[in-house]
């Protein structure tokens, strides 16, 4: 397991460089363009720090009741807010151990079941994928906006992948309650995995909750919207509203999904090439996505400072948490 693991992270460090060699080749070729970063002016820098900021509080409150529907169980925001920034702040330093530090702190401060938990973060982050797919898809075709996606239109594309998204839970409950194991682990964490289903599917008959979830995320695209165009406007390309939800989707995508340790590498040549089909430029949407992930883990680190981030670290109080959970 520990060789696999290895090799894992080996590969995935492997494609990190190999992308990231990609990047300083095309600027060394392209040199000219890497200076557009200089003319940036600093109030656009502030104006993206302030929105993510901003983002936060949103994204912890809409996660806050997704959570309480799910458990059933009064959640604390700040409890919350403060769990769930320490473990992203976390996961920068440790992968996944910062999702784990989160459920137990939850366990610890809300008596939130480390089920409750799973089942809501993992809804949160399925729904938020859909609903981003589905608003996307719904734009770029109101648009009308000639931009394909491996040869497929891009609504065409967002409207299978949401569909997709959108059936897996019912798919992996018709799976799960055909098939049962003998070995105790493996029936154990079958019966977990059903657990999880089940509550998900459970909160999907609840159309006031689902309303309320999906207005948050519509609300949600404001911060994060914000932080695209005004990123690109600082590079002196102001963005129309269909080239602006290609550049979210994919930055969203890129929140939930990693291929390298936060994408990195990845996000920066996924934004170079929309950036290209939109007709802005290669290194506009290399140098925006480098903006912006930067700003990201500035905004992340001083949050997770101000919450007891570095006692955290320098105490290893988290190993703590992540051996209970085990």
């Amino acid at each position: 397991m520990n060789k696999l693991s290895n090799l894992k992270i080996l590969s995935q460090w492997t494609l990190v460089v190999l992308l990231l060699i990609f990047c300083v080749h095309y600027f060394f070729k392209h040199e000219d363009e890497l200076f557009i970063i200089l003319d940036i002016n600093l109030i656009y820098i502030f104006a993206i720090i302030i929105l993510h900021l901003f983002y936060f509080l949103i994204q912890t409150y809409r996660l806050n009741i997704i959570m309480e529907i799910i458990s059933g169980v009064k959640v604390s925001y700040y409890c919350l807010y403060k769990a769930f920034m320490l473990g992203k702040f976390l996961n920068k330093f440790v992968p996944q151990a910062g999702t784990i530090y989160t459920g137990v702190q939850l366990k610890k401060t809300c008596n939130l079941k480390y089920t409750n938990f799973a089942s809501g973060f993992i809804f949160f982050t399925w729904f938020d994928i859909w609903l981003n797919l589905l608003i996307a898809a719904t734009i770029i075709y109101l648009t009308n906006l000639k931009i394909n996606i491996f040869s497929v239109h891009a609504s065409n594309f967002f409207i299978f992948i949401s569909c997709l998204t959108f059936i897996t839970p019912f798919f992996l409950y018709k799976i799960l309650h055909i098939y049962s194991f003998n070995n105790f682990l493996l029936e154990k964490i079958h019966t977990k995995i059903k657990e999880i289903v089940n509550l998900i599917l459970l909160v999907l008959k609840k159309p006031r909750f689902l309303i309320k979830i999906s207005l948050l995320g519509l609300l949600l695209y404001i911060p994060m919207c914000a932080r695209i165009y005004i990123v690109f406007l600082a590079l002196g390309h102001p963005l129309g509203l269909a080239s602006l939800i290609i550049f979210y989707v994919l930055l969203k995508m890129s929140q939930h999904i990693n291929i390298t340790p936060g994408n990195l590498g990845v996000q920066e040549i996924a934004l170079g090439y929309a950036a290209e089909q939109v007709g802005i430029g290669v290194a506009e949407g290399i140098l925006a996505s480098v903006i912006l992930r930067i700003l990201a883990y500035i905004c992340l680190i001083v949050n997770g400072l101000s919450l007891g981030g570095w006692d955290l670290l320098r105490n290893k109080r988290y190993a703590q948490d992540v051996e209970i959970s085990s």
